[in-house]
């Protein structure tokens, strides 16, 4: 199997990632917690960008691609801000969700209006930022409150541990991304591989938190 094959194989991987976390999250949907529904959605949001992905691949030679990714990572950021926002009812923790996801906003639009030759690696490196923010601002909350006696079986623990797992590891790739491409003439495809593979990792583990709050009749 050679690079591009290999490449090729990881993007289906995260894809039916997606569908795991969809498959976890979305049966019973009116029973379950607002963070197992936003889970829910962010899985239906992810297949039909993956989707839309697929089609500019195979069909217009990948034109718009960029586009429908950087669109894909507006809404990531929005709807794990939406999660957070209902993690808890703690108001400092609900304004600083406000707050940076309103600051994400305005560096999205900077971003495009003032650096667009570097508008691909500022946003997500600045999505990453935010994720890592809000997800340990959340662990020092749990630490502090402990919401459950046994978190080990608290699905926003597992959650937390999924964002912090996977946007520490992608920050450094968002980083150096515009650099590795323009400079090094790098196509990332082994990156962009490893990436890929380390994302369906990140969706197990979200898929397993809304296994968690699965009704408990219904296991």
């Amino acid at each position: 199997m050679d690079a591009l094959e290999i490449f090729n194989f990881s993007r289906y991987l995260q894809w039916s990632g997606s569908v795991i976390i969809a498959v976890a999250c979305l049966p019973h949907f009116k029973t379950r917690g607002t963070p197992i529904k936003i889970l829910g959605v962010y899985a239906i949001t992810s297949i039909v960008f993956s989707l839309f992905q697929e089609i500019s691949v195979q069909v217009f030679a990948n034109v718009g691609i960029n586009n429908i990714g950087n669109a894909f990572v507006f809404l990531e950021a929005l709807l794990f801000g939406l999660l957070y926002l209902n993690a808890t009812k703690s108001r400092k923790f609900r304004n600083l969700v406000v707050v940076t996801i309103s600051l994400y906003c305005i560096v999205y639009l900077f971003a495009f209006l003032f650096f667009e030759h570097r508008s691909y690696s500022l946003i997500r490196t600045s999505r990453d930022l935010l994720m890592l923010l809000l997800a340990l601002t959340y662990f020092y909350y749990l630490i502090q409150k402990l919401p459950e006696e046994n978190l080990l079986r608290f699905p926003m623990f597992w959650i937390n541990v999924a964002v912090i797992f996977f946007f520490s590891g992608t920050f450094f790739l968002s980083f150096m991304v515009d650099y590795l491409v323009s400079v090094l003439k790098n196509d990332l495809a082994g990156f962009w591989a490893f990436r890929n593979v380390f994302r369906f990792s990140f969706c197990l583990v979200l898929a397993y938190s809304g296994w968690l709050d699965w009704p408990a009749k219904e296991r």
